[in-house]
């Protein structure tokens, strides 16, 4: 059975669950074992934050909310397109294109962005009136980054809640076995 949650504060607080709980695995590792290499498939288990830590959807909401284009440095880490061994059609080539763009940064510049993640997702869905999380989004092609938006009629899309389920809470609660893993295996 596919789970419904529509109102806000059921959204919020089932982010806010899935949060905690993500946050008190992470304060139980090590630097060390968020580091080590192959936790995660190919994947350090700081690869996997950076991969959590995606401002990208936050940024589309934002940018809707505030009748503008998404910056593609906050939705993306990049102002530059993808070369072309990117396939931004599959969700693993996206994967695999924002991996790239945030190799470089610290472990520690990946725990704020995270922290900013968080901090930001509350923000927006906040800022979204009740109606809005039953509205349907659709996916536009605008450059490298995207715009989701209201859809029209025709577009193949979503309710607002379903795109955040996927980029917050469900998305937290997905990858957080890794780390529960990652602390036992220490013991």
């Amino acid at each position: 059975m596919v789970e419904e949650l529509r109102s806000k504060r059921e959204i919020q607080e089932r982010n806010r669950v899935a949060a905690a709980r993500l946050d008190a695995a992470l304060a139980r590792l090590t630097d060390e074992q968020l580091m080590a290499p192959n936790a995660v498939g190919e994947w350090s288990l700081r690869d996997t934050l950076s991969h959590i830590a995606n401002h990208w959807l936050s940024e589309q909401l934002e940018s809707h909310l505030d009748g503008r284009a998404p910056d593609p440095q906050v939705a993306t880490g990049t102002t530059e397109p993808p070369g072309p061994e990117f396939d931004l059609t599959t969700l693993d080539g996206r994967n695999a294109w924002r991996q790239h763009v945030r190799r470089g940064e610290s472990l520690e510049q990946v725990k704020a962005r995270y922290r900013e993640f968080l901090e930001r997702m509350d923000r927006v869905i906040e800022r979204l009136p009740e109606e809005e999380f039953e509205r349907p989004y659709a996916l536009r092609f605008h450059d490298f980054v995207g715009l989701v938006r209201p859809a029209e009629d025709g577009e193949q899309a979503f309710p607002l809640w379903q795109w955040i389920r996927g980029e917050y809470w469900h998305h937290l609660e997905d990858h957080l076995p890794a780390f529960e893993a990652a602390e036992s295996d220490e013991g």
